[in-house]
């Protein structure tokens, strides 16, 4: 076996000879995180960042951005944050950059951040004490797109589904 810099290892026979160096990398976990934190703590950063790209010639691959942003920038942490792109995607624009940078971002796809269910663009479930009926005049509080109730003729419990129900009627006789 050779030096630890150039190993070789030997395949059937030595027919097939695969080599392989030991290397460190620029950019290690501490400093990826970094770019990330950074990135989230400060939209300048972002934006900074992305600008190095508004006269590149798309559609590129991460290593390709990361040699332009190079031409540019010699701060490690903003070449990083185009290190935590995919080296197998093959970006369109910049607007897919900064989507899936932002995709990317821990932080703000955490369930703490999550938005309450009064941000959210769906509507609750009705209860027995705010339920109206379809015939009623005031019908400006039901939407189109409103979850509908099946109720059971027997029993009164209801459902989110019509199949549900059927199910239902079918196991109560």
């Amino acid at each position: 076996m050779e030096s630890k810099d150039n190993v070789a290892d030997n395949y059937d026979n030595d027919k097939t000879r695969v080599y392989y160096s030991y290397h460190s990398s620029k950019f290690d976990t501490a400093l990826l995180n970094k770019a990330v934190e950074k990135s989230i703590e400060d939209k300048e950063f972002m934006n900074s960042s992305l600008n190095l790209l508004k006269n590149a010639k798309f559609p590129m691959y991460r290593d390709k951005i990361i040699e332009h942003v190079q031409n540019f920038t010699n701060d490690d942490t903003t070449i990083a944050l185009f290190y935590t792109l995919s080296d197998s995607l093959e970006f369109k624009d910049i607007n897919q950059v900064k989507n899936i940078l932002q995709s990317n971002i821990i932080a703000k796809n955490s369930p703490s951040r999550t938005k309450n269910s009064d941000e959210l663009n769906v509507n609750p479930l009705t209860t027995k004490e705010n339920r109206k009926s379809p015939a009623s005049d005031n019908n400006e509080s039901i939407s189109s797109d409103a979850m509908r109730e099946y109720t059971c003729d027997k029993c009164g419990k209801s459902f989110l589904t019509r199949d549900d129900l059927h199910v239902h009627q079918k196991f109560e006789g």
